[in-house]
């Protein structure tokens, strides 16, 4: 107040230390009836600034319209950046905060023979229950109807399907309470062939499954669902070029539509023509996807990482937890929250500043590891990770230098976390 009132020295040395940081921003300062204003705006001394922030954000109106409300009013260094991080702690915005982009669309990848990996899922039509199974490379599938949903019923199912087809070395499925068991862990374990389950609550990374699904639900409604079904087999899909049929048994069917008798005799098809296509496809599929969607890559998620946790699309973020582990499948994460040990795909992990809760797990549980492709993978929700075999770790990044206390003072950290300090010659 003094040097704005009787004059500012002419050398930024000569100024009080705690004055400095106004010198580059004199020729805006003045007083009025006592009160201190850069332009039309009041300083605000650091005693009170923490209780002007709570006026600021007591909307909690998000970062631009709390940093607009206060241009109108109030001024003082960093306010910017004071705004950003009161906002960022704030439990009530951290639950509010909205959903996450799309990250780009990943192909699944092409087998090298019909039945070598095929995708299962449930669905229900008018109270009845049905096991879809897909093969991965024909496109080929098989549905069922069930008693229930119980995992019995579902084995019985698909050893129906494997006496056709033979076992495959990789099934795909959801997190369906059926696939969870014990009892099916077993039955993966005795035919010899690898459970792969998808992230919960986020059906877009078991697609193939889910395209089965809506093909058979419109198979299911027809007045004559073994005709459809017949018709589909016999019918070229767009990612192959060519029917089911002809690459899941060697040759086209014979359907209800005539046909030359020589079109019907056995044939191999082309591998490589097949992956070719299918490639093609997939590509095609890829940009659509990625354009429609606006997608955008989300950075890894390492071990110790505080985030809050969307339970499903369309809940907010009201669960608060910490990494623990990267699976084997991709953007796939287990994290310890107060509900137990969740796993989530990236997309609905989001990065906190802050952890309002501190997990019991120990600190030597937050290691990266992923489990073998013979041990069942993580439930939804559980509350121990004795049973998870570990592999090795993912790289860490290299651990940061420390600055030199000469050079630097005590920073602030930035919405995303980062610390950021500023050099000592620009506050002396």
């Amino acid at each position: 107040m003094t040097y704005v009132q009787e004059g500012w020295p002419v050398f930024k040395q000569d100024i009080k230390l705690a004055a400095r940081k106004f010198f580059a921003i004199r020729g805006e300062l003045s007083c009025w009836h006592g009160i201190l204003l850069k332009g039309d705006r009041i300083v605000v001394p650091l005693e009170l600034r923490e209780e002007v922030l709570d006026k600021i954000h007591a909307g909690h109106l998000g970062m631009t319209m709390c940093k607009e409300s206060a241009r109108q009013a109030v001024w003082w260094p960093r306010i910017g950046a004071d705004i950003c991080n009161k906002i960022s702690a704030c439990h009530t915005c951290i639950e509010k905060w909205s959903s996450q982009r799309s990250e780009p669309i990943i192909p699944s990848e092409i087998p090298e023979r019909p039945y070598e990996k095929v995708g299962s899922d449930l669905f229900e039509i008018n109270r009845n229950y049905f096991i879809v199974i897909i093969d991965y490379y024909s496109k080929n599938i098989d549905v069922e109807k069930l008693p229930n949903q119980s995992t019995n019923a579902v084995i019985k199912a698909l050893k129906k399907c494997f006496f056709s087809h033979g076992v495959p070395l990789t099934l795909v499925t959801d997190n369906a309470q059926c696939y969870k068991s014990h009892e099916f862990s077993n039955f993966a374990t005795d035919w010899n062939f690898c459970h792969v389950t998808s992230s919960p609550r986020f059906s877009q990374s078991n697609g193939q499954a889910e395209s089965a699904v809506n093909i058979a639900k419109r198979i299911m409604k027809q007045p004559d669902p073994s005709l459809a079904l017949m018709a589909y087999r016999s019918t070229p899909v767009a990612s192959t070029g060519v029917t089911p049929a002809e690459l899941a048994l060697g040759r086209k069917i014979r359907t209800t539509l005539s046909m030359l008798p020589h079109k019907l005799e056995p044939k191999t098809c082309d591998k490589t023509d097949i992956k070719h296509h299918n490639h093609d496809h997939q590509q095609a599929v890829k940009k659509n996807f990625d354009r429609y969607h606006s997608v955008r890559p989300l950075p890894e998620l390492l071990p110790c990482d505080s985030v809050v946790v969307k339970l499903n699309e369309n809940s907010d973020w009201p669960v608060p937890g910490r990494i623990n582990n990267r699976l084997q499948e991709k953007r796939s994460y287990l994290v310890d929250t107060p509900k137990g040990i969740l796993r989530r795909n990236r997309k609905h992990l989001k990065t906190a500043p802050t952890l309002p809760w501190q997990p019991e797990t120990p600190q030597h549980h937050c290691l990266v590891s992923t489990p073998s492709p013979s041990t069942p993978k993580a439930p939804d929700v559980t509350t121990a990770t004795a049973t998870r075999a570990p592999v090795p770790p993912v790289k860490h990044p290299a651990p940061t230098r420390q600055p030199n206390n000469n050079s630097t003072t005590d920073g602030y950290r930035t919405i995303s976390g980062r610390l950021v300090k500023q050099p000592a010659r620009f506050i002396e």
